[in-house]
């Protein structure tokens, strides 16, 4: 709907500009934010620093996806229901895993230092 210009560091008073312009699709947590209605319709205030992840278009593809400042974006590994020695285990056992293997897919442009630059990522 709309986006700011950024916020001020509180160091250097140097702008730390916001990473996503009016227009753009983000990928946001789930509880960040606040609810409200704005002109009858229900929208979500979000700061700069929740965006995790932007993209144009109305669907994310892997083309044009760009996670956020020092995010990185991890495609998750297939989850194994047999260990090595060959035990299946039932689905329903690791229903409730979260999975925590992945390969690195897509990283940000870095975090952005109180100059106003970017840190490699």
């Amino acid at each position: 709907m709309a986006v700011g210009p950024g916020k001020l560091h509180p160091h250097t008073g140097v702008r730390i500009t916001n990473p996503v312009e009016k227009g753009m699709s983000v990928l946001y947590g789930k509880f960040d934010g606040t609810p409200m209605t704005y002109n009858d319709e229900q929208m979500q205030m979000i700061r700069d620093d929740d965006v995790m992840l932007y993209y144009s278009g109305v669907k994310m593809s892997r083309g044009n996806v760009v996670p956020c400042r020092d995010y990185v974006l991890v495609k998750l590994d297939e989850e194994k229901l047999e260990t090595d020695s060959g035990i299946v285990v039932a689905a329903a056992v690791t229903k409730d895993d979260l999975p925590c293997v992945g390969t690195v897919f897509k990283i940000g442009e870095g975090r952005m230092c109180s100059t106003g630059e970017f840190t490699p990522a």
